[in-house]
């Protein structure tokens, strides 16, 4: 967390020709100067290659498992994740009422497409105090 604003850089010129007699500019050259604390940060993060924490066959997935990723796997160490469909649903913003026909979404939707993928290892679907619970399964012996 921040406690001050920081810019990403500052912008600059430098005046190349100026007419003598009136003072106008006739070319001007300018620059970007990436010296802030928000711009050093940026520019170190570039250098070291630390911008794409997320595969790129991600975006081939359909929107639903984009977003679970990100809310339920991404920031998570755990080998296995169990998820409530309730929560799973409520995050995804999906509104179906019909219980199967909820559960059948995630499953195409979400859990397949991430499977297929190789984001996830397996799920598997068992009964819950609230209804139907998700156990996410994933194999971090597997880098890459």
């Amino acid at each position: 967390m921040m406690n001050m604003f920081s810019r990403l850089f500052e912008f600059g010129y430098i005046d190349k020709q100026v007419r003598q007699s009136d003072g106008a500019v006739r070319a001007r050259e300018y620059f970007v100067i990436f010296n802030t604390i928000l711009g050093e940060l940026f520019v170190h993060n570039l250098k070291m290659g630390n911008f794409d924490w997320v595969r790129e066959d991600l975006y081939s997935l359909p929107t639903s498992a984009q977003i679970f990723f990100r809310k339920f796997i991404l920031n998570n160490n755990f080998p296995m994740i169990p998820l409530n469909l309730h929560k799973i649903a409520l995050k995804l913003n999906l509104n179906d009422k019909i219980q199967a026909n909820l559960e059948r979404t995630v499953v195409t939707n979400v859990l397949e497409p991430l499977r297929r993928q190789g984001f996830i290892e397996a799920y598997e679907k068992e009964p819950g105090l609230h209804g139907a619970k998700f156990i996410i399964k994933r194999d971090f012996s597997k880098k890459g």
